[in-house]
């Protein structure tokens, strides 16, 4: 594998890291459902990222092309970690009321 291309896949990685939970942990202080913040959190931090690309590259098809392959999979995988942890503490939620 490529130096470049591993380094690069640390950088995104890193970034949608560091920006997902940095905006998880001040969206929490808000009274948005779970659901509706891990959906908010992934469009803001994919919105960023892809303007991000753009100043970078100066060209729309190569900030497509970084931005679907490097950071649109750590993306979807955090997406999906945060609707797990929703809908883990919705049945949680249900499951103390019922008793």
């Amino acid at each position: 594998m490529d130096t470049g291309v591993l380094w690069s896949l640390i950088g995104s990685f890193t970034n949608v890291f560091i920006l997902t939970r940095v905006l998880q942990y001040l969206f929490k202080r808000t009274n948005l459902e779970d659901r509706e913040r891990a959906y908010l959190v992934f469009f803001i931090v994919a919105s960023v990222d892809i303007i991000g690309l753009y100043y970078f590259f100066h060209d729309i098809r190569l900030a497509l092309h970084g931005w679907l392959f490097y950071y649109v999979p750590f993306l979807i995988m955090w997406l999906l970690k945060d609707l797990m942890e929703a809908s883990r503490k919705k049945r949680e939620r249900e499951a103390s009321n019922q008793e």
